[in-house]
């Protein structure tokens, strides 16, 4: 180790022991009295750490140290202490968790690993699991203990070391392939599995709405699950909008856009234009059509118009049902508006059509 490093460590004093057997130990910053964490490995790469040292990524400790001493084999790392309870903890004072609560967990995992995952080449964590998990004072997620992480190397046709856990691990990590990133979404739906009934085994146990989401992410073939945490990510929140939905009716009973609010200007302007568009509806005229003919016009333009009112006013969460407009990528959601603005169009046309042949 050299004299610089030596220095560096020499500022961080050992306050307890967290767990001797990894030799991780709590340490203070003398100079500031800041709290970190102090962990030691024997023969570890040091290049996860140092991926992580250099990116700061959002739910992950920030590693602040990552000192390597070839002449031993040893790395050090110091990172940030994370104050809070892990997931394990909360488990065993509450039980299972809530359907909500459990996708909201998830969720926020999914918002962590992602970034991970993009990094070049993708850093996989490899050790999801309840003890890993670390809910902050705010309910602020935080996944921690990378001992078991790699980086991605696509010239490899499997792990070379079997690393994680029992139960949390996907079959790549026995050695059939190599783990990437579908490996920690193996993890995630383990971990959902767990939070919802309260065990990590697959069993006859049901996880009511996520059940499919869980089979998912935990299928044996990598590319038969989720492909990427985003695609998970919005599963989950798909699985929320029908409750959101339910609850916003109940609050506005079945309020039209305009009337979702309390502000009474818009209300006003709302009713004012809800009216125009009655009134020009139903004063429609055609002097080549027949009365018949003509209400039946009027009728299909008054319901056309609302329609559109519903659509891009998002009436009962419209948009989150409907395919394509449900989409988080813009181009496809810009697709869907137009798909079914000329899905509307085109049935005002054939109805107006089918009346003059009737009428």
């Amino acid at each position: 180790m050299t004299p610089e490093d030596e220095l560096k460590l020499s500022f961080y004093e050992e306050i307890s022991e967290i767990k001797k057997s990894h030799r991780i130990s709590l340490v203070k910053r003398i100079d500031t009295g800041e709290l970190f964490v102090k962990k030691m490995y024997e023969n570890y790469p040091s290049d996860v750490f140092e991926v992580l040292r250099e990116n700061r990524f959002q739910g992950i400790p920030n590693i602040y140290e990552c000192i390597h001493d070839p002449d031993t084999g040893k790395t050090i790392v110091i990172e940030e202490y994370i104050n809070g309870k892990s997931l394990d903890m909360i488990l065993d004072l509450e039980g299972r968790l809530s359907e909500d609560r459990t996708i909201s967990i998830a969720v926020s995992l999914c918002n962590i690993l992602a970034p991970l995952h993009r990094n070049d080449p993708p850093l996989i964590h490899r050790d999801i699991k309840p003890s890993n998990v670390i809910i902050g004072e705010n309910d602020e997620v935080h996944l921690v203990d990378f001992d078991a992480s790699r980086l991605y190397d696509k010239s490899l046709k499997r792990d070379t070391e079997l690393l994680g856990t029992e139960a949390y691990a996907a079959p790549e990590q026995y050695g059939f392939l190599q783990s990437d990133p579908r490996t920690d979404i193996y993890a995630i739906g383990v971990l959902i599995r767990e939070m919802l009934t309260g065990s990590a085994d697959k069993g006859d146990l049901s996880c009511g709405n996520l059940d499919g989401v869980v089979n998912r992410c935990t299928c044996m073939d990598p590319d038969d699950r989720y492909q990427s945490t985003i695609e998970l990510k919005q599963d989950l929140i798909s699985i929320i909008v029908p409750v959101e939905v339910h609850k916003e009716i109940a609050a506005s009973g079945l309020a039209l856009p305009g009337f979702r609010g309390h502000s009474i200007p818009v209300k006003i302007f709302a009713a004012l234009m809800y009216l125009f568009v009655i009134y020009l509806s139903l004063t429609y005229s055609d002097e080549g059509m027949s009365p018949a003919d003509l209400w039946v016009n009027r009728i299909m333009l008054l319901i056309t118009f609302f329609m559109f009112i519903l659509l891009y006013g998002n009436y009962m969460h419209i948009q989150s049902i409907l395919p394509f407009t449900n989409s988080r990528k813009l181009p496809v959601k810009i697709f869907g508006f137009v798909l079914y603005t000329f899905f509307i169009l085109f049935t005002f046309a054939l109805i107006a059509s089918l009346a003059d042949i009737l009428l």
